[in-house]
């Protein structure tokens, strides 16, 4: 298998819609919208790869007669990075819906000096012995974390083919995994070429994708809706508990390397019992 890079945005498609509003800092508030936009550009990736699999041939009754058709000779392994990779797998999911799956606990473990490394603690997956695996992260920035995922997933087997799926990527980190995994294929929604010192991508989606993280990771202990507001890069979580939960919450974030700049602890007030009661503001109330 050689290596090769696929732009899925090269030339126009609606993926090109999806990609720019996974971008667009307004619509990131729409939690929803980017779940379901990662969502399609899986389903796009997954259409796409199939051109490429292995297929066969069988004879299909219909009920006026037969026909040759062909089909998928054999199921892939989707391997995803939780948690922020599971929307882009459930797209590869919604099209390759007879695979097996594979699911990584990777993330970013920081040090004090602002560097960091690749921490791997958990690992469920088949055999990949002479499989197609087909692995998803949102964003391939240094690649160091997919390069380690890869080296993880090689120890259920040596894989025949290595595909991975990822919304936005980096050339560094393309550069990365070319020298690393030289026989795999990058199917990316769309390249970056500048990456930080911190290593995020830039223009890349912003904060979206680590509040996105952090709205994942608090969904455990949170006894209501959570609120993600991106222009102060505020999450808040109703919970109850006090002290403790607030220690469960770090501890949650920390495990999935969000970074946190403050955090705060108080108690709710009137028009946020309101809001939780009627679902609007006390205020839009009393002028209706």
């Amino acid at each position: 298998m050689i290596f090769m890079v696929i732009n899925l945005s090269h030339g126009y498609s609606l993926l090109n819609d999806w990609v720019s509003e996974l971008r667009d800092e307004i619509i990131q508030q729409d939690r929803m919208r980017f779940r379901r936009n990662l969502e399609r550009i899986g389903e796009v990736a997954a259409y796409e790869i199939s051109k490429h699999l292995p297929f066969e041939e069988k004879e299909i009754q219909t009920p006026l007669g037969s026909t040759i058709c062909k089909t998928l000779k054999e199921q892939p392994v989707l391997a995803t990075i939780l948690r922020a990779g599971l929307p882009l797998h459930q797209g590869l999911l919604n099209f390759f819906d007879k695979a097996d799956n594979a699911f990584i606990s990777a993330y970013r473990k920081h040090k004090r000096d602002g560097s960091f490394d690749i921490s791997l603690d958990y690992v469920s997956s088949p055999d990949l012995e002479n499989r197609v695996v087909i692995i998803s992260d949102p964003m391939l920035a240094t690649g160091s974390s997919l390069v380690k995922t890869i080296q993880f997933l090689r120890e259920e087997g040596h894989p025949r083919e290595i595909h991975i799926v990822t919304a936005i990527a980096c050339t560094v980190g393309i550069e990365y995994v070319k020298r690393s995994e030289p026989n795999c294929k990058i199917w990316s929604g769309a390249i970056d070429d500048e990456l930080t010192a911190k290593g995020y991508i830039v223009p890349g989606l912003g904060d979206a994708g680590d509040l996105e993280t952090a709205r994942s990771a608090l969904a455990a202990v949170a006894v209501g809706e959570i609120q993600v507001e991106l222009g102060s890069r505020r999450v808040i979580v109703p919970v109850s508990g006090g002290s403790g939960v607030l220690i469960d919450a770090l501890g949650r974030l920390s495990e999935q390397s969000v970074k946190v700049l403050d955090v705060g602890l108080r108690r709710p007030t009137l028009d946020d019992v309101f809001l939780a009661l009627t679902g609007h503001e006390a205020a839009a109330s009393e002028g209706s």
